[in-house]
């Protein structure tokens, strides 16, 4: 007797459940535990940094402005012409936030319980990554990702690209933005959105990962995880042209009118940055220091701003001219600067102080 009313109790609980998951979205219950993030960078754990910035550097002037700090976290900042956007977690989970340097005055664009991050501008035109649609009604976390847009002129946000796959790290120039889908679990393979048009397609489908996707005027660049190449699509002709093809591995590209930027690192050694002329195809080596690591090149006109690990609590940014051949290196109050974007003279980047 026992038993058969344990059993009812048990039908009775499981009914229960389902009434409640059919009306309400299950991931509220959980949302605080599974949305909040302890971001971990480099090995660096959260609770060994005690403050993050989000920094400008003004070329011209050499002055450090702190565009945001927290203790929360900062990640992401990209640039373009007057507005810095940039991710900050000081709500428990990522949102974007748009900094205007001719006014001083910072603006949240998202608000969102889920995490938003990797945002990208251009004109009035942000684009991001955005997970709410992990946490679908009535059901627990799943692995769809969704590509956003929010137009300042229009105050208006809305999902530009929502397959129900992971819709990945966007950018944007003009109207067309571009991102990886992951049509074959962990492979990434390059899509175009047309923002005018409303059409989706496909650059890359071969099952191999395409990272780090860039788009400056009709030039897209990335590269593969296998082999570990810099590839361009010309949207203009519709053709894919691999600009490396050396033993080494070459990641993180950018491009910049006719000038593609890269890291390359060789048979193990420390890595470095590398520059590609695509009017004479001729490559350049930026920098040469078999003691130190350089990362995460980026490029405007004839400026190239890389990170110089010294150690894993030590970095800094450096800007290399390519008509001088000079670098400088940038003042940051900070041990630990990473990920710098360049537009014009100036320079943003995320930093923070990491504790011993």
């Amino acid at each position: 007797m026992n038993t058969d009313r344990m059993i009812i109790i048990l039908i009775s609980i499981g009914i229960l459940y389902l009434v409640i998951t059919s009306v309400v979205d299950v991931s509220t219950i959980f949302k605080k535990r599974e949305n909040v993030t302890e971001p971990t960078v480099l090995g660096i754990k959260s609770d060994q940094i005690g403050n993050y910035y989000i920094y400008m550097y003004d070329i011209l002037t050499k002055e450090t402005t702190t565009i945001a700090s927290n203790k929360a976290g900062l990640f992401n900042p990209f640039i373009y012409k007057n507005k810095v956007v940039y991710t900050s977690y000081q709500n428990g989970n990522g949102d974007i936030y748009l900094y205007n340097i001719d006014s001083g005055e910072t603006k949240e664009i998202t608000s969102n319980p889920y995490n938003q991050d990797l945002a990208r501008i251009y004109g009035d035109i942000i684009v991001w990554d955005d997970s709410r649609s992990e946490y679908e009604k009535g059901s627990r976390v799943t692995n769809k990702q969704d590509i956003y847009m929010y137009d300042l002129n229009k105050g208006v946000e809305s999902a530009v690209i929502k397959t129900g796959l992971p819709d990945r790290f966007p950018d944007i120039y003009g109207d067309i933005i571009v991102a990886e889908i992951y049509l074959r679990g962990i492979y990434g393979n390059v899509y175009i959105y047309n923002i005018t048009s409303g059409e989706l397609k496909g650059v890359t489908s071969n099952p191999t990962g395409h990272e780090h996707i860039r788009i400056y005027k009709n030039k897209i660049v990335w590269y593969t995880q296998s082999p570990c190449d810099i590839h361009m699509y010309d949207l203009s002709t519709g053709e894919t042209m691999r600009l490396t093809n050396v033993s080494g591995c070459e990641i993180y590209p950018n491009i910049h009118e006719n000038v593609v930027v890269y890291q390359r690192t060789l048979s193990g050694n420390n890595s470095d940055i590398y520059a590609y002329d695509l009017n004479t195809k001729r490559e350049i080596q930026i920098t040469n220091t078999p003691e130190f690591s350089e990362t995460l090149p980026d490029i405007y006109d004839d400026k190239i701003a890389f990170v110089r690990m010294y150690s894993p609590d030590k970095m800094d940014i450096f800007v290399y001219d390519l008509n001088t051949g000079r670098e400088i290196k940038i003042r940051s109050p900070s041990d630990f600067n990473h990920g710098p974007e360049i537009y014009g003279d100036k320079v943003v980047w995320t930093a923070f102080d990491v504790s011993k």
